[in-house]
């Protein structure tokens, strides 16, 4: 007990004021308990001895112990009983930081971008945050089939229609001319057989060649002779053993 000393519920005048007990018996929150009867927050009317706690991250009932759900261990403003769906992870909370409507307990994969969200609006079974590339375009999503003249990018892999790898810019199989794989209907430029004249050489006989070689005339000389022919020296030598045998 001295002058200036702090109050307490004694009985005692403390401070020396000449009054016992003044300001800690008074109950200025109304809330029917004063300090010396065990309110240990006088300025409000929800804690008090007794009183039913509540999700505010206040010992409501001054028992002094904070329920384990409204401790904020990871200071993010937001508390277990609020809906924080984990309360050592700042950056999961019930805070709509872009306004799209919902927060990263929620689902939503970045907050700080309006455009991605967990709300999947047209209904295809994704969201922008399961990288729907058009959310307001039911046949476009990651697991969709391309389909080639649609002019959207289905697959959502950034390409459409013939720009996808997908499809082929002809609907055949790979070339310019709906055939196979050259510019003319065939496997060559000529539409025969790997050539560039319609057989198997450059002549058009068919033995590989640069020479027309069949048929051929077979008037065939012999010795020089430019009038010989193979009647001709078949008689010559038929002559020939006639005489000899003679």
């Amino acid at each position: 007990t001295y002058t200036g000393a702090p109050e307490q519920c004694d009985g005692i005048d403390n401070d020396c004021d000449g009054a016992i007990d003044d300001g800690v018996d008074d109950d200025p929150d109304l809330d029917g308990y004063n300090a010396c009867q065990g309110d240990c927050d006088n300025d409000d009317p929800n804690v008090y001895p007794f009183a039913v706690e509540i999700c505010d991250g206040k010992d409501d009932d001054c028992d002094g112990d904070l329920p384990l759900d409204e401790l904020d261990e990871d200071d993010d403003g937001w508390l277990v009983c609020d809906g924080d769906c984990d309360d050592l992870d700042a950056d999961l909370n019930l805070d709509d930081g872009d306004g799209d409507g919902s927060s990263t307990c929620e689902g939503d994969c970045d907050d700080g971008d309006e455009a991605l969200t967990p709300d999947d609006l047209d209904g295809d079974g994704y969201s922008t945050c399961d990288d729907d590339c058009d959310d307001g375009e039911p046949a476009a999503h990651p697991d969709a089939v391309e389909i080639c003249d649609d002019g959207i990018d289905n697959d959502c892999d950034g390409a459409a229609d013939a720009d996808d790898p997908e499809c082929d810019p002809t609907g055949d199989d790979d070339d310019t001319t709906g055939d196979d794989d050259d510019s003319t209907g065939d496997d060559d430029t000529t539409g025969d057989d790997d050539d560039s004249t319609a057989d198997d050489d450059t002549f058009a006989d068919d033995d590989d060649d640069t020479a027309i070689d069949e048929p051929q005339d077979c008037s065939c000389r012999l010795d020089g002779d430019a009038g010989a022919s193979p009647a001709w020296i078949l008689a010559a030598l038929a002559l020939a053993v006639t005489r000899r045998r003679r």
